[in-house]
């Protein structure tokens, strides 16, 4: 089985290594926690990424507050409530 530094590498680098590698990678995410929710965390940051590079201010906004909103918060500078 791949190790948890293993796993990060091939995440963010997008590489399964073949049809053994995407497997390994795959029982490894299922068995650590850490490892799956760093996966989510770049998955999201990417899609955030892409969000905002195709940048009308209303999906900016709304990106804002997911964020804020998934961290907890959910009232920062843009919600209008310090």
């Amino acid at each position: 089985m791949i190790t948890c530094r293993e796993t990060v590498e091939r995440i963010s680098r997008d590489d399964g290594n073949g049809v053994w590698g995407w497997f390994s990678l795959r029982l490894h995410l299922l068995m650590c926690r850490h490892c799956s929710a760093f996966e989510r965390h770049l998955r999201a940051l990417g899609k955030g990424i892409r969000r905002l590079s195709a940048g009308d201010e209303e999906s900016i906004r709304k990106l804002e507050q997911e964020v804020l909103e998934r961290l907890g918060g959910g009232n920062g500078p843009s919600s209008g409530t310090r």
